[in-house]
């Protein structure tokens, strides 16, 4: 699964203090892929991922293969409408992934 946005935060040695994984769909009703059901099913049971290939962004990098921790209670889920700018989303158009299904 690719997710739609990691915030990721890092100690001043460079070690991840803390992730936030963020999903955004078109509608709240929108179905998940199987790939991020898979994703999903494995927070649910690990807490954790694995980066399926390396990530260099401004020279931070991620590294494939790296374990991510990853709790439930950080995975967020936004619907966005199809809007281009995030003014016009309420409270509502943001919830915690349900991973019971999973």
């Amino acid at each position: 699964m690719k997710a739609d946005a990691l915030l990721v935060k890092r100690s001043a040695g460079g070690q991840i203090e803390d992730i936030i994984l963020i999903e955004n769909k078109l509608s709240a009703t929108t179905a998940y892929t199987e790939r991020q059901k898979e994703a999903w099913a494995l927070i649910k049971q690990n807490g954790q991922i694995k980066v399926q290939y390396q990530i260099n962004i401004n020279g931070i990098v991620l590294e494939k293969g790296q374990i991510l921790n990853i709790p439930t209670s950080k995975s967020v889920k936004i619907a966005d409408h199809g809007n281009e700018t995030l003014s016009s989303l309420t409270n509502s158009d943001i919830d915690f992934i349900n991973f019971s299904p999973y």
